[in-house]
């Protein structure tokens, strides 16, 4: 299987010109790459790791990619790109950048060899939680009740950090290494003060009755 993905790269990166012995290196670089991920279509994360997609990404655009292997990415109870918060202001989910884009289509391509369907919504709404740290922002888009499943999301994506941190490490990326230190910061500053803040929110959206 991992030859198999490295015959994709091989072809759609358009290098023809591998002797043997850099085929086999490739190839050994790609499996460690997908190894290190448990779950979450290893193949595809790996195969970009090692292919240096995440090289020009930022923190807050490396967590929204991540977003594409989740399972709580996968619904689609969401509202509109463009509405508005509690008193009325126009909110706008973030547009990403062309260099996310490059690696959201790169991934989708993968994605699509595979047979695995990826939706992009989940990495958006992250891309506004890094920038705002506001769950009321983020109730915009969701249902309310939904807000626990994003607060999931946000401690998943932690966690394929800390083995995304050892996996560029090993590959040699120490720039995008070092551009993931302090993730906890840069994902979890706000939520401990704000976590049960979805709780209030759903109970404002359906106010029980006597």
């Amino acid at each position: 299987m991992y030859i198999y993905v490295y015959n994709i790269i091989h072809t759609h990166t358009h290098t023809h010109t591998h002797t043997h012995e850099l085929t086999h290196t490739h190839t050994r670089i790609y499996r460690y790459a997908c190894a290190a991920f448990a779950d979450g279509h290893p193949l595809i994360l790996g195969t970009v790791v090692a292919d240096g997609g995440l090289e020009q990404l930022s923190i807050a655009e490396i967590s929204a990619w991540l977003c594409l292997f989740l399972r709580e990415g996968r619904s689609k109870d969401t509202k509109a790109k463009d509405t508005k918060d509690k008193e009325g202001r126009d909110v706008r989910l973030p547009t990403p950048s062309p260099a996310l884009i490059e690696t959201l289509d790169y991934t989708d391509d993968l994605g699509r060899m595979l047979e695995v369907e990826l939706d992009r919504h989940l990495g958006l709404l992250m891309l506004d939680w890094c920038a705002h740290k506001d769950l009321t922002r983020i109730a915009c888009w969701i249902e309310p009740a939904l807000l626990g499943t994003f607060v999931k999301a946000v401690m998943r994506v932690v966690s394929y950090i800390e083995v995304l941190k050892e996996v560029v490490l090993g590959l040699g990326f120490y720039e995008v290494h070092n551009r993931l230190d302090n993730h906890h910061e840069a994902l979890l500053g706000g939520l401990v003060t704000n976590e049960s803040l979805y709780l209030a929110l759903a109970e404002d959206k359906n106010p029980i009755e006597d």
